[in-house]
C-alpha cells in the first residue's frame, strides 16, 4: 500500500502542476506532466498498477490534444491511435 500512496501523492502533485500549466497555456509543461504521470505509473509493480488502474486511453488522448496545440501533428496522431487502442473512444466534447 505504501507504493500506492506514494503514487497518489505524486499523481496529485503532477495534476496540480498540469492544471497550473494549462491555465498558463504552457502546453509543453502540460505534456511533460502527463508523461511524468505515465512513467511514474509504469515504474510500479504490476500488482500495484492493477490496484490503481490508470486509464492509458485518457492520458494518450490528452497527449494528442496538447501535442496538436503545439503543432506536433505526427506525435499527436500516434497518440490518438494509442488512445483508441487503450479504450478511449468518446471524442464528443
Amino acid at each position: 500500500m505504501k507504493l500506492k500512496d506514494e503514487f497518489y501523492k505524486t499523481f496529485n502533485n503532477l495534476s496540480k502542476e498540469k492544471k497550473q500549466a494549462l491555465n498558463e497555456k504552457n502546453y509543453t509543461q502540460v505534456e511533460k506532466c502527463i508523461w511524468d504521470i505515465i512513467h511514474h505509473y509504469e515504474q510500479l509493480p504490476e500488482a500495484v498498477q492493477k490496484m490503481i488502474g490508470l486509464n492509458y486511453g485518457n492520458y494518450y488522448y490528452d497527449l494528442t490534444c496538447y501535442q496538436a496545440l503545439q503543432g506536433k501533428k505526427e506525435e499527436a496522431l500516434k497518440h490518438f491511435e494509442l488512445a483508441y487502442q487503450n479504450g478511449n473512444n468518446n471524442y464528443n466534447h
